[in-house]
């Protein structure tokens, strides 16, 4: 805070003349800004919210996230979580009060969480005998209803792919060792996870 003096000087229409001074204080503005970090992730993270402006003597901070969480810390850490099949948006808001004079102000920042799958399959086996050359495969991904809004990709490591949920089977040309590899995307496209195995 900064103390000013107030000079007021009167004169009237006969030239006499009063003056009065007064002291004042001038409170810095209350403000709330913030940034939240990080602000977009794929599935859950630990928000730190940070605060823009130098913090001021008798200041009051709240917080509330759209999530339910609360706090009353001078910067406070928010676990944000998405477990789910779509992206999620949660709104942090900071309310700011100046406890001498009462001014106050509010600031919010959205946090983007994105829709994060765990690939995963199984096979009928790992090993197979010659002439059985054909793989049975199980897609384990957990999504919603076989969601239609995430892509698949499979790979088998002999040069062929397949990009819907579930290929039921895969059969090779000849005897080897093959990597088969999941890849599974969300509508985010950024968020993306493989799973793999082995096959002989």
């Amino acid at each position: 805070s900064v103390i000013r003096v107030l000079h007021v000087t009167a004169v009237n229409q006969h030239e006499c003349e009063s003056s009065a001074q007064e002291q004042i204080t001038v409170h810095p503005e209350v403000k709330a800004d913030f940034n939240a970090d990080p602000d977009l992730f794929c599935g859950s993270e630990y928000v730190n919210c940070i605060l823009s402006k130098p913090v001021l003597n008798g200041m009051q901070y709240n917080w509330l996230v759209t999530n339910g969480l609360t706090s009353t810390e001078l910067q406070p850490q928010f676990p944000i979580s998405n477990t789910g099949f779509n992206d999620v948006t949660d709104t942090i808001t900071c309310f700011a009060k100046d406890l001498i004079t009462g001014c106050t102000d509010t600031f919010f920042h959205e946090v983007n969480a994105l829709a994060s799958p765990e690939a995963a399959f199984t096979t009928d086996s790992i090993y197979y005998l010659y002439p059985n050359k054909t793989v049975v495969l199980t897609n384990l991904t957990v999504d919603e209803e076989q969601s239609p809004h995430w892509s698949y990709l499979w790979e088998f490591d002999d040069g062929e792919s397949f990009d819907e949920r579930n290929p039921v089977s895969h059969t090779y040309d000849t005897i080897g060792t093959y990597k088969i590899r999941l890849r599974v995307t969300p509508d985010n496209l950024s968020c993306w996870d493989t799973a793999s195995r082995k096959v002989i």
